[in-house]
């Protein structure tokens, strides 16, 4: 996934849309351990 357009703002990009989905599933789960564990 190495293209030669891809410069350091392209995986920028990529990184925080990674980061990004990782929070939001580190929310949901500790959201659903709230509701289960309440």
């Amino acid at each position: 996934m190495s293209r030669p357009g891809c410069n350091r703002g392209c995986l920028l990009v990529i990184a925080a849309s990674l980061l990004i989905d990782g929070l939001t599933l580190w929310a949901a789960v500790s959201l659903a351990r709230m509701i289960i564990g309440g």
